[in-house]
């Protein structure tokens, strides 16, 4: 499409152009055609005139309600980009709006913001902006009018004075706070409005967590739905939060816990305060192994909505389990691996009405169609051919089950696109099929990712999970970058910023692929930033059979000058790095556990090894390339790598300066059933040829 190239915007445009000079027909001619447009085909049609700017805007803002447009500085100036890092001019027209605040630098972005004129925003983001003023929080006032549903996000300093902005949303029906690293003060103030709190805070002992929540939900008694987080290395237990409830009376529709560590006391007394009125319907979200975290479950029979983030060891004990949980209506599976896994499971489902299968594909709705008469709505996130095939096939499979309620099957771009494409015009008797447009569990109601990572596509955040085994929550690291590598198929992993417009990364991720999207600036894989590249280089020594030199740059069209990123220091030194028993930091948003269909986990998580001896790694072709690798383990904490962590940095520290030593390149076959460690690229070994591409 020749308006994908279009750099200029609308502003100097003719206000009425009577055909599209993109494909010269009537403009008005193209409201039908925009129903089968990709969204970045529809961003660019709106670059035009501004005629044809109205009418793709208003289309954007009916058919992509859950589509949001960044605002953030580049080069100097603050512009509006999609979560693809195109840049548009849809920003008056979006019901989200997501804010990258920089340091000093709120009011520039608020005018900037509030100069979109947009009347009709819903949900708006502010992510890493720095403490509000009641003047700044004046400047958005217009916009802030119609806008029900605002969140905070902060990685490194402590949150504060957001009363500023919210004295300005008569309409706040929904908040949200996010802050990994640092306290929450809480405001003083009520919000008549206000429905629902969501609060996700992981520092600070109970006393100064709590304190000042309970002070607010005691202001804000009106609050009916409570969504929050407990884990085990911020001293709150699950009894904490409800005891709180208790102590100020708090009346819940619904509760909402998130834990990484639920214990069997704990399960059995959720229960007893379910009965005391302090809540109607609780929904639970597990993030920890699989034996201290839902398991227990069974003792919770007020239970109505379950989310398992980790692969599932043993599952049919998990399947009685859910058979116990006579009230469980919403269910959804993070790492559904095959469809054995799915028959088990639809056997002890009985009474669920929702089903989101995270990664499962189609095939793996089959055994949920076909023995739950009672569904009425299932989410699917990927696939990758034979749609019209396999959705006619679970057509059937309804149609033979008794007394089966019509089955509404949400599908998530590009699916859709793919679907319409092949069966504009099929009708089915019990399959309903839409665009997603609604997020059936909204345990977080978190904005979705790009719609370019088909496995990551959909509310991917309804609980956190971690990313290397036994690892631990990272903050934000500016030179770690979030890799996805794409036509033809579809690798994830890490990639390395060694220059503003040099990612290095394992030669794996690079061959064989012609796309790569490189996100950035955020530890929480929905708020990175992405950027494309199709530029890319592998080492000539690279040897796929043998894994021997996996080591490879992409390179950028531009170079990436945000703040938020920086460039790690290679290994330029006399000094031998690493040397055996040195320490090393690997971050990364890899899987848990072994599984057949990996997939990238939310949060950015950590973990430390030593080096090791050559003679000691166990990891097959490591002896003929120990000059170019070396090997590291952890053997006090039993971390390990996994799926997804490919190309992640092993930094070291050098005389108090953090030094990229490596690039991970090989990881045990089964993950973390095992403490065998991983294997990494030596860097200082290819210090010449790494210099050699980036002088180029």
């Amino acid at each position: 499409m020749e308006a994908y190239n279009r750099q200029k915007l609308n502003e100097n445009q003719p206000d009425i152009v009577q055909s599209s000079p993109i494909l010269m027909v009537p403009i008005d001619d193209l409201k039908v055609f925009l129903e089968h447009v990709k969204i970045d085909d529809l961003y660019s049609l709106g670059l035009t005139c501004k005629h044809l700017h109205q009418i793709t805007g208003e289309f954007y803002r009916q058919n992509f309600p859950f589509e949001y447009i960044g605002i953030r500085k580049i080069k100097g100036k603050w512009i509006q980009q999609t979560n693809t890092t195109q840049e548009t001019n849809f920003g008056c027209f979006a019901n989200e709006l997501w804010i990258m605040g920089q340091s000093g630098d709120n009011m520039e972005c608020f005018r900037f913001v509030a100069n979109l004129k947009n009347n009709n925003l819903k949900k708006i983001t502010f992510f890493n902006c720095a403490n509000f003023t009641i003047e700044e929080g004046q400047s958005l006032a217009e916009t802030l009018k119609s806008v029900e549903h605002v969140e905070f996000s902060k990685e490194k300093r402590s949150l504060n004075n957001f009363n500023h902005i919210l004295k300005f949303c008569p309409n706040l029906k929904s908040l949200k706070v996010w802050n990994h690293s640092a306290a929450i003060e809480w405001p003083k103030q009520n919000y008549e409005m206000l429905e629902r709190l969501d609060v996700y805070n992981k520092v600070g002992a109970t006393e100064d967590r709590l304190n000042g929540l309970k002070e607010f939900l005691q202001i804000n008694p009106q609050i009916k739905h409570l969504a929050i987080g407990t884990y085990k290395n911020t001293n709150v237990s699950v009894n904490d939060v409800l005891l709180l409830l208790e102590d100020i009376n708090m009346k819940l529709d619904i509760l909402e816990l998130e834990s990484d560590n639920f214990k069997t006391e704990e399960s059995m007394s959720i229960n007893a305060f379910q009965e005391r009125g302090l809540y109607k319907e609780l929904q639970i979200t597990c993030s920890g192994d699989q034996k201290n975290s839902f398991i227990n479950l069974h003792h919770i029979p007020c239970l109505t909505a379950l989310k398992i983030q980790n692969r599932i060891f043993d599952i049919n004990a998990v399947a009685n389990m859910l058979a116990k949980i006579p009230n469980l209506k919403k269910f959804e599976m993070e790492q559904l691996v095959s469809k054995d896994h799915a028959e088990v499971l639809s056997k002890s489902l009985s009474n669920v009405e929702m089903i989101n299968l995270r990664y499962g594909p189609l095939e793996y709705a089959l055994p949920f169609v076909e023995n739950l008469p009672n569904l009425e709505m299932i989410q699917i996130h990927q696939e990758s051919s034979g749609i019209q095939y396999k959705v006619q096939k679970l057509n059937e499979a309804r149609k033979k089950l008794v007394n089966a309620k019509q089955l509404t099957i949400e599908l998530h771009e590009p699916v859709f696109h793919q679907f319409k494409w092949a069966s504009i015009d099929l009708d089915y008797e019990l399959i309903k099929i839409q665009r997603a447009s609604t997020k059936i569990f909204c345990i977080n109601n978190m904005s979705s990712l790009t719609t370019i990572f088909i496995l990551l596509i959909g509310s991917v955040l309804w609980c956190t999970v971690k990313a290397i085994s036994n690892g631990e929550d990272a903050e934000y690291r500016p030179y770690h970058m979030f890799l996805s590598s794409s036509d033809p198929g579809h690798a994830f992993g890490s990639g390395i910023m060694i220059s503003r417009r040099h990612i290095l990364t394992s030669a794996s991720l690079i061959s064989g692929f012609t796309r790569w999207h490189v996100g950035h600036s955020s530890a929480n894989l929905s708020q990175i930033i992405q950027i494309e590249s199709t530029f890319a280089f592998v080492h000539p020594k690279y040897d796929l059979s043998s894994n021997a030199v996996d080591l490879g740059i992409i390179i950028l069209r531009d170079p990436l000058n945000v703040p938020t990123v920086e460039p790690i220091d290679l290994p330029i030194t006399n000094t031998s790095i690493p040397r055996v028993n040195q320490e090393g930091e690997v971050v990364g948003f890899g899987i848990t556990s072994y599984t057949d269909l990996p997939a990238p986990h939310t949060q950015l998580q950590k973990s430390y090894f030593i080096v090791t001896n050559n003679t000691e790694c166990p990891h097959d072709n490591f002896e003929q390339h120990s000059r170019y690798n070396f090997c590291a383990r952890d053997t006090f904490m039993r971390s390990q790598l996994c799926h997804g962590d490919i190309g992640t940095a092993f930094v070291v520290s050098h005389r108090g300066v953090d030094m990229l030593a490596g690039i991970t390149n090989g990881i045990s076959s089964n993950c973390s059933e095992t403490t065998d460690g991983s294997t990494y690229v030596k860097i200082q070994e290819f210090l010449p040829w790494i210099q050699n591409i980036i002088n180029l």
